[in-house]
C-alpha cells in the first residue's frame, strides 16, 4: 500500500521557513508516525531530507526526490530518486511486501496525489500565522471525487486533542 502522511495546521500549513511550527510539541503524533513507517520505505523531497538532519530515519527504507543532490553525498540507508513514481516502482521491485510512505514536503505530496491509494492526516489544532514570511507550505488539494473520508479519530496527548483523519482512493 502506498500511503501519503502528513501532519497539517488548522489553517492546512505543513511548514515555515523550512520548519515544522509545531516540532517538538505533540510527542503522541511523533509517536505515532514512526510506528506507522518503521519496516517500510519513506519517500521524501530533498527539502523534507535536510529538515530531519539529512540522516535516515531509522529502521525505514530512505528514498529521496532531488535533482540537486548526488548519491555520493548520501549516507548509507539512502537512496536517490528523481520522482516520486520511480522511487515507489524501486521499493517494490526490492521488497513489495513492505508499505510506501510518502512524508513531503508539499512539492512530493503534490507529485504523488494521484499514486497513493491512501491520505493518513494529522489535524495540529494551531493556526499558523505565517503573514510574515514567504516560505509558507500548504499541504495540497485534495480532490473530493478522488478520496473519500474513510474513518476520523481523536488522539489524545494530555489535554490536547489531535484529530487524525484518513482518506482512501475511491475507485
Amino acid at each position: 500500500m502506498i500511503t501519503m502522511i502528513a501532519a497539517v495546521s488548522t489553517n492546512g500549513i505543513l511548514g515555515v521557513d523550512g520548519k515544522i511550527p509545531w516540532m517538538g510539541k505533540y510527542s503522541a503524533d511523533m509517536k505515532r508516525f514512526k510506528s506507522l513507517t518503521s519496516g517500510g520505505t519513506v519517500i521524501m523531497g530533498t527539502k523534507t531530507w535536510h529538515s530531519i538532519g539529512g540522516k535516515p530515519l531509522p529502521n525505514r527504507t530512505n528514498m529521496i526526490i532531488s535533482a540537486s543532490l548526488n548519491e555520493c553525498d548520501l549516507p548509507a540507508g539512502a537512496s536517490i530518486h528523481n520522482r516520486p513514481q520511480r522511487a515507489m516502482i524501486a521499493s517494490k521491485y526490492t521488497d513489495p511486501t513492505k508499505n510506501i510512505w510518502v512524508i513531503g514536503g508539499a512539492s512530493i505530496y503534490l507529485q504523488s496525489m494521484s499514486l497513493v491509494d491512501y491520505i493518513d492526516l494529522t489535524i495540529i489544532p494551531e493556526y499558523v500565522e505565517a503573514y510574515h514570511t514567504h516560505d509558507i507550505v500548504r499541504f495540497p488539494w485534495i480532490n473530493p471525487t478522488k478520496f473519500e473520508l474513510e474513518s476520523k479519530t481523536d488522539g489524545e496527548q494530555g489535554l490536547i486533542h489531535l484529530k487524525y483523519k484518513a482518506l482512501d482512493k475511491i475507485g
